[in-house]
């Protein structure tokens, strides 16, 4: 964390418990409890209700609970060197986590139980916008697959160098028929409008492209972009993509928002939000935000997160993952 951040937070708590000498002032922080401790980086964290979560890791780190958190349990992968590196709810019952290499596991239950599909295929990274139609990148041919059929077969879309993007990497559909593919290195996307028959040529688009997570919760897609620019800050879109607005920064100190990078919601009311250095809930499906601090008046991190209930949320941060709860 930089020092002017950090100074900004010290004195803005200092400021708080001077300000008055006869009331007290607090400021909103979480406690910490260690639920489950890992082998491996978690990469990310998703509940489906308020019992029924996953999370996912490196080198084929699989767990997920049907407690709210309390308790995790392993779930067999076929290949313990996989990086899990998405997932992706179409429904509450139908969803799949994917990772490098070649790994694709679906749920039929909720998260309850899971299964290999597309076992065959050198998959790296899969979304799906619902539960039937899906989109994966072949990452040893820089080539995107699709299946209509809940991954059972697949068949190769038209993109191809001609779309600009020579090494994709990360896929996110707004519906099943309109989508980007991303390139990292310079935050540049490609658009298909039509199912992936045609892509338009890549651009530069920091606010889509230089995102590390985009999440739909039923028409509604979002994403934090945390780098610190004058684009960063949390975006949605409830028309696929046409037209694309921000969050409120309401409740958030300064100007902490440009650090978001990551956001998470299973209902559309209850969102968190992660980034470098600041973590933040909304209750009110992201009209207004409470910051939230260490009790010793830091600025709390967590790389991933997602609430359980209004007062509880699930986070993970390296190879742990916590159960957070308000003081």
């Amino acid at each position: 964390m930089s020092s002017t951040r950090y100074l900004f937070v010290l004195t803005l708590f200092s400021t708080l418990l001077l300000s008055c000498e006869t009331e007290q002032i607090s400021i909103p922080t979480l406690r910490q409890n260690v639920v489950y401790k890992a082998d491996a980086q978690l990469n990310e964290v998703y509940f489906t209700d308020a019992l029924k979560g996953i999370v996912v890791g490196d080198d084929g780190v699989f767990l997920n609970t049907i407690d709210g958190g309390l308790t995790w349990n392993v779930v067999p992968v076929p290949d313990s060197t996989t990086d899990f590196n998405c997932i992706s709810f179409p429904s509450k019952l139908v969803g799949y986590v994917s990772g490098a290499p070649r790994t694709i596991m679906k749920t039929t239950d909720g998260g309850i139980t899971w299964f290999p599909i597309a076992e065959d295929e050198n998959f790296s990274y899969a979304v799906f916008p619902s539960e039937d139609v899906g989109y994966a990148i072949n990452s040893y041919a820089d080539v995107i697959f699709k299946s209509t059929n809940g991954g059972n077969t697949w068949t190769e879309t038209n993109f191809s160098y001609t779309s600009g993007i020579y090494e994709p990497e990360r896929i996110f559909f707004f519906s099943e028929t309109k989508g980007i593919v991303i390139e990292d290195y310079f935050n540049e996307v490609s658009y298909t409008y039509n199912g992936g028959n045609t892509w338009t040529y890549a651009v530069e688009d920091d606010v889509m492209g230089g995102t590390q997570k985009h999440r739909k919760y039923d028409d509604i897609s979002f994403w934090g972009y945390g780098y610190d620019t004058y684009m960063s800050g949390m975006y949605y879109t409830t028309d696929f993509g046409n037209t694309v607005d921000r969050f409120n920064n309401e409740g958030l100190i300064g100007s902490n928002y440009r650090w978001i990078n990551r956001m998470n919601t299973y209902d559309g009311i209850n969102y968190s939000a992660c980034g470098s250095y600041i973590f933040a809930g909304s209750n009110d499906g992201g009209n207004n935000w409470t910051e939230y601090f260490t009790p010793e008046g830091r600025n709390f991190e967590m790389h991933d997160a997602a609430f359980v209930n209004e007062e509880v949320l699930v986070g993970i941060n390296d190879s742990i993952i916590y159960q957070l709860t308000a003081f």
